[in-house]
Formats: structure tokens, sequence, C-alpha cells
């Protein structure tokens, strides 16, 4: 029974928080949270590093098998290839040289069989309406009057009945490989009014003449038919350059037909790893942030810890310790032939003969016609700063590749592909990112095939013997970051780690 007592004892509800315990208890939640979400987060990029270096893991294995199948075809020489190997002495002699010609077809056969980048711009002089996707083929600056069409330039030029391989710097299978998805547009990305999906005809990439015009082999009217016009042209207005490396890339490893055929099928890769990010129907290997990868045959002036490259932090000194230093070897040209001095150097090797159009060399240049001619079709042969005169001669003699003050070089070059990392931005120059809105062209291709990591200027790509620049620039993205320092978290085949490992 109750007593009068307990009956007076106040009574209290239950006490709750206070909101100074509430804001503790977020605050401490909040803090859990973001170690989660900072945990899942780097965790997430973890994955996505790993994936993107299996991915190029991958095709760097394809890729050494495509070159390796490839450099064991022994060409032809053509008589343009000794034309351009051959030297004319003072006197006005021409001693030929079979063994240079030979490493100028190997050259030629692996710039066919191997392209790494193309254009499509009709209105640009270097394109046949017959042929509208140039694979960085330059114009041959011979004879006037001569058809630049057939590009291998070097391959039908002087040939008494032209048996063309290839078309504007891609051979006929190359080429097909990648105009095969031409036209394989989405309704969704076609004009109003207009119809998608329907791609290049095979009759436009089966090797064959089936126009019956004479010559005209895989032409684009054999491709373009009624039913697909619309989806073809749809495609190359939404291509964009950012695209076209991984574009070759995938057409040469999955796509690729002919004696070296392709190493890869579609199936062997998943939906994230091939996307058509710009919807111009040619399919593209990207990287696990969805980034298209970049695909470089010959990147000469890359600085990597597989070849030497074009170390833009010394802009004044070479890539070499001293003179004392042993000097790279294109392992194309094992013997050095493409730097022979009695070759290379204007003092030693006679102009072209009269009748060719006039060479674009700078005034005073010391490399010769013919080496010239081998920079035009395929990469520089310069030490880039070595051209410099103001740099001290000792300087010039000891760091430089050449030891004899000239600007020479054999560069050991390894084929690239690469990522351009978490932060989406490329620490390699691309046309598309230095020059906006530019659309490239076969010359601007050149440059950019060198794979620079420093800055491109419009006087550099006018000039495609000196055009690395004495002093370069670090070029910079719109948000303040340059080449070097987008390219830290970049991951390529030459040297495959992640985040803070560095790409350069």
């Amino acid at each position: 029974m109750m007593n009068a007592r307990d009956s007076m004892k106040p009574t209290h509800p239950p006490r709750g928080f206070t909101l100074i315990e509430l804001m503790i208890v977020l605050i401490i939640i909040g803090i859990l949270v973001g170690f989660i979400l900072r945990a899942s987060f780097a965790g997430l990029q973890s994955s996505r590093v790993r994936a993107t270096q299996g991915l190029i893991s991958k095709l760097e294995t394809g890729m050494m098998d495509r070159f390796e199948a490839v450099l064991s075809t022994r060409p032809r020489p053509t008589a343009t290839h000794l034309f351009i190997g051959s030297t004319v002495t003072t006197t006005g002699q021409t001693l030929l040289a079979p063994q240079r010609a030979q490493v100028i077809a190997i050259f030629d056969m692996v710039k066919a069989e191997i392209p790494d980048v193309f254009c499509y711009n009709p209105s640009d002089a270097d394109y046949s309406p017959n042929y509208k996707i140039n694979f960085a083929a330059q114009n041959w600056f011979g004879t006037t009057g001569v058809d630049p069409s057939y590009v291998l330039p070097l391959g039908a030029l002087f040939e008494p009945t032209p048996n063309p391989t290839g078309i504007f710097g891609a051979s006929f299978t190359a080429r097909g490989a990648l105009l095969k998805n031409l036209g394989n547009v989405p309704q969704e990305y076609m004009p109003t009014g207009t119809v998608g999906m329907q791609p290049y005809d095979t009759k436009g990439y089966d090797g064959i003449d089936n126009g019956g015009v004479g010559g005209l082999i895989d032409d684009w009217l054999e491709g373009v038919t009624t039913a697909n016009t619309d989806a073809v042209n749809q495609s190359l207005q939404n291509h964009t350059h950012k695209t076209a490396r991984a574009e070759v890339l995938y057409a040469l490893l999955i796509e690729a037909q002919g004696p070296f055929g392709s190493v890869f099928d579609r199936g062997d890769f998943t939906d994230q790893e091939i996307q058509d990010t710009d919807h111009d129907g040619l399919p593209e290997f990207v990287d696990a942030w969805g980034e298209p990868l970049q695909f470089y045959r010959w990147p000469i002036f890359y600085q990597s810890d597989l070849q030497k490259g074009y170390d833009v932090t010394s802009p004044n000194t070479g890539p070499y310790a001293s003179v004392f230093e042993t000097r790279e070897k294109d392992p194309l040209d094992p013997n050095q032939l493409l730097t022979a001095p009695s070759w290379w150097l204007s003092s030693q090797n006679g102009p072209f003969p009269a009748g060719y159009l006039p060479n674009p060399q700078p005034s005073g240049s010391p490399i010769s016609d013919r080496a010239y001619a081998f920079h035009t079709y395929f990469h520089s042969l310069v030490e880039p700063v070595a051209s410099n005169t103001s740099i001290p001669t000792a300087t010039r003699f000891s760091t430089f590749w050449d030891r004899s003050g000239n600007a020479r070089r054999a560069f050991f070059s390894k084929f690239l592909i690469a990522s351009s990392g978490l932060d989406s931005m490329s620490g390699i120059a691309r046309i598309d990112n230095i020059f906006p809105g530019t659309k490239p062209t076969a010359q601007l291709l050149m440059v950019e095939s060198q794979a620079r990591q420093a800055n491109l200027t419009a006087a550099n790509v006018s000039d495609p013997i000196y055009y690395t620049p004495n002093s370069p620039a670090a070029w910079v993205y719109p948000d303040g970051t340059t080449l070097l320092d987008a390219g830290q978290d970049d991951i390529t085949n030459h040297n495959l780690q992640g985040i803070g490992g560095g790409g350069l």
C-alpha cells in the first residue's frame, strides 16, 4: 500500500539528448562516413588503375605480336626507296646504297601495316575525293603532276607498272580494318530524317577494283552507297580527334585482315573496355575512366624509362651524361645507316635533281634533301635542342647523340599505349588540346605522332625538321595544369605504374 510520503515524491520525464550532444554524435558520424567514403573512393580508383594496367598490358602483348609478324617479312625495296637512300657526291656522282634502301623499305612497311592515327579533312590539298581518310601520309615532293593519292608514296612512284600497296599512309588491309565500322551510328545520334546503322560497304575494303576504273582499289564510292551515305557522312561528322588513336588501335588488333590478320576477337574484351565515346560508329579501347587510350607507333620524343626521348625539364642539355656514354640505336636501323654523315649531311650529299618541287627546308639546314625526305614521311632524325647554336660547343659534343656537334640522332623507340589516368588529362601534347578547334592535317599528325611532352606552337608545326623549340614552354591546360603535371598519373606500357608512380 502506497504511503503518503511516496505519493509526494516529484516525478521527472526521462532525460533526452541535448542539442550539443546531438551535434557531437552527428559530427562523429560524419567523420566516420567521410573515412568510409574516402576509403571507398580510393579503393574504386585503385581498382580502375589495376583494370587500366591490365588492359594496356594485354594490348601491348597483342601489338608486340603484330610488330613481330610485320618485321618477319622482308619487303622488296622500290626504286623510290633506293632514290632516297642514295648519296650524290659533290662531283655529281650518284652512289647507290641498297642496304639503306632496305631499311627505308622496312620503315615503309611498318608505317603501312601499323598506322597509329588518321584524320578526315577533304578540303586539305593532300586529299583525293576518292580517299578521304589520311593516316599521316605526306605528299611526295617529287616531279610536278605526280598523283599523290597512292600512298605509301614511295611504293609506286617510280615503278614501271604501278602496283600500289596502300592509300594515304596505310595498307589496304589496315585501312579496311578501320573503314568496315564506319557508318555504324545508332539512330539516336543521327540527324532527324536520316537513317543510322548502315555500315561502310564491304566492296570498299576488299582490296579489289570493284568499280573497274583501273587502279581505284577500295575507293570511297565503293564503300558509300545510296543506302549508307547518311550514316557514313554522320560518322565522320561525329568523329573527334581525341578518339582517333584508340580507334586505330582497335581496328589493328581486332578487325585487321590480310597476311598479318587480327590478334584478338571482340569477345576478348568487356563492354567497359570497348566503347564508342564520340558516336562515330568506330569502336575505341577506353580506360577504366571511360577515356580513349592513345596509341603512338614511333613516340621518339616521349621520355620514359625505356627510351631517352626528349627531356623537357633540361632543355639545354642532352640526354647523355658525357661523350663516353653509349648512344641509342634505332632497332629498325641497327647499323645506323640513316645517321651516316655521308648521307645525312647536306654538305656531303647533294640536292635533289632539277624537276622536283622546291625543298621546304629552312635556309642553311645541315640535313640533306634525302634525309629530309625521310623526316617528311616517317619521323625525325634530328636531336631537338642540339640545333641551337647558342648551346656551348662542349655541351653539344658531350651530352647529345651526335659527338660531332651536328644534330643527328638515332632514336630508340618503343610503341606507346597511354591512359590519361585519374585526371583525364594526358601528359602528351595532342593537336586538339594545343590548338582547340583545329582539324588535324597530315603534317600536324606527323608532329603529334612523335609524342612530345612539351608545348607545340604554330612555329613548331610549320617546320617539320626543327619544330622542337630550343627552350620548350610547358603547355598549360585551362585549369593551370602543365603537361608534365598532367602526366604524373598517366598509365602507359612504358611504365605500368598507378597514381603517384609517374607516367613520364
